[in-house]
């Protein structure tokens, strides 16, 4: 596991909370799953659900910071497209076979994703709700 979501991780934005809670919650669920060396098949469902998720939220916050041209735009992006790439690395390993290798890059992942809430993303959310009436 990963961590359990908490009001220390919170951007104080409703939606985007809710996002990353979900997030987390999907990285824990997969780091048991393939600790407990369950179905391949069920595996393969939540590595689907967790890029998906990820896909929703980036798009979501980038539609964001486009409308009020947040100032990080390029560098919150490429960190978006660095998470999906690493995520599709992750899914590769698995899918040859090297869960021990997913299971440790999967947390390195989730927590880089974790600091990307609490410093990039907290960041994000005072430049851009500071002066903005979204919410």
């Amino acid at each position: 596991m990963l961590a359990q979501w908490n009001d220390d991780l919170s951007v104080q934005q409703r939606t985007l909370d809710r996002d990353h809670e979900n997030l987390l919650s999907i990285f824990n669920r997969l780091d048991d799953y393939l600790l407990e060396n369950n179905d391949k098949k069920l595996i393969l469902d939540v590595f689907g659900e967790l890029v998906d998720a990820m896909s929703d939220h980036f798009w979501r916050e980038e539609q964001i910071m486009r409308i009020v041209k947040y100032s990080g735009l390029p560098e919150h992006e490429a960190k978006h497209r660095y998470f999906e790439r690493q995520l599709s690395i992750l899914l590769y390993q698995f899918d040859i076979d090297q869960r021990k290798i997913s299971v440790e890059n999967l947390r390195v992942l989730g927590n880089l994703f974790l600091t990307h809430i609490v410093v990039d993303d907290r960041r994000m959310v005072q430049e851009v709700f500071s002066y903005s009436s979204i919410g």
